[in-house]
């Protein structure tokens, strides 16, 4: 942390592949996709009650680039977006309210799908436990494709199993791969991925413009893009 030498990240890559898993996500447990599979999986014709995205709350916790990207593409499906930032901005037209970290408690209380795409610091860790998810409506999802540890886990699959909240999709874990025996694999209202939504043909594409970027900036004596702020940690 305290060495001099500049460190950059390749933030800004991941901003298409994880918004649009993040929509899937809030679409399948909407629409109930992964009960249906379920049923197909056992040869069961039964119909369930869906829900619609729009006029539905999407709180997002982290306004980087994946979390700008997913409220703007909440938006066109008509759904009201209030996001959660660490630092003041000024208000994108496609996000209803930008609020403070000092706001969590009335964005969980508010929102029905609650989506996670902060870094992992010391600030941020177990964020999400047991007095927050207690606040979520029971009807409310939480999404989190960020870090595992941003989540209590035992706090998540006690709310999912007594119904604090109505289901989940999660793409990380604060153990990986996830364990055989975790109790997240049995329980029918949940949706997992093994940490892929990141993953894009384009990856590496992207990858090489910023780090080319950089180093044309680097050569020019220039301020470099996605410099990390080593005392935040990202």
């Amino acid at each position: 942390m305290d060495s001099q030498a500049l460190l950059t990240n390749a933030s800004g890559i991941h901003r298409t592949p994880i918004s649009e898993m993040i929509m899937l996500m809030a679409l399948a447990l909407a629409k109930k996709l992964h009960k249906y599979i379920q049923f197909k999986n056992k040869a069961i014709w039964k119909r369930i009650q869906t829900e619609e995205l729009s006029d539905k709350t999407m709180g997002i916790l982290g306004l980087g680039s994946i979390g700008m990207e997913t409220a703007w593409k909440a938006k066109c499906f008509n759904m009201r977006v209030s996001a959660l930032k660490k630092r003041p901005i000024r208000r994108p037209t496609y996000i209803d309210e930008v609020l403070g970290p000092e706001d969590l408690d009335y964005l969980l209380k508010e929102a029905d799908f609650l989506v996670i795409t902060l870094p992992l610091t010391a600030e941020t860790y177990h964020m999400i436990g047991e007095r927050e998810l207690r606040m979520m409506k029971p009807t409310a999802y939480l999404i989190n494709v960020a870090r595992g540890a941003t989540v209590d886990s035992k706090a998540l699959i006690k709310a999912l199993k007594e119904g604090w909240i109505a289901g989940a999709a999660l793409d990380i874990f604060e153990e990986e791969p996830l364990p055989e025996d975790s109790e997240f694999w049995r329980l029918e209202n949940v949706i997992i991925t093994p940490h892929i939504v990141g993953m894009s043909p384009n990856y590496a594409e992207r990858l090489v413009e910023i780090f080319c970027e950089n180093l044309k900036r680097y050569l020019e004596n220039r301020p470099l893009i996605n410099l990390v702020d080593k005392k935040a940690g990202y």
